[in-house]
């Protein structure tokens, strides 16, 4: 398909949102940029999102929403994978998906919740949850010294 040709579809869908035909101008947008919307996945992790046509392989920007990561992820690993959502599948989520939106908040909440007010996070042992000091991450002082022992 030619630059003209993809010019009058593109054309012919602005028209049809003007008029509120949503679908028409989908299909109409989707015959410009050169078929269907295509995910290749391999083993289950997104490797390209594009447009396929005779012509070859259009590469198009996206954004995945986990749900997976809710289960089996620390409340800061949640924090960190929705902070890198785009703000339009956020704003997406806020307003037509609010029960979803709502767990990643409460995770990210709880993160917050750990502050001790001055913006610093409250880190606990890996091994048995006792605080440790400001600034440290890891294992406290009688898990080092149980490890030692034991090795």
């Amino acid at each position: 398909m030619n630059r003209a040709e993809q010019a009058r579809l593109l054309r012919s869908a602005a028209s049809a949102l003007e008029h509120g035909r949503l679908r028409t101008a989908s299909k109409k947008i989707e015959q410009a940029l050169g078929g269907p919307l295509v995910i290749f996945v391999e083993g289950g992790l997104v490797q390209d999102v594009g447009r396929v046509s005779d012509t070859g392989f259009v590469s198009a920007e996206y954004d995945i929403v986990d749900y997976d990561i809710l289960d089996g992820s620390s409340n800061e690993e949640v924090k960190e994978y929705f902070e890198r959502r785009s703000p339009e599948v956020v704003a997406y989520m806020k307003k037509f998906l609010p029960d979803e939106y709502e767990k990643f908040q409460e995770r990210i909440r709880e993160v917050e919740d750990k502050s001790d007010g001055v913006g610093m996070e409250i880190f606990h042992c890996d091994f048995c949850d006792a605080e440790l000091e400001e600034g440290r991450i890891g294992k406290c002082d009688d898990c080092l010294t149980l490890q030692k022992n034991s090795e």
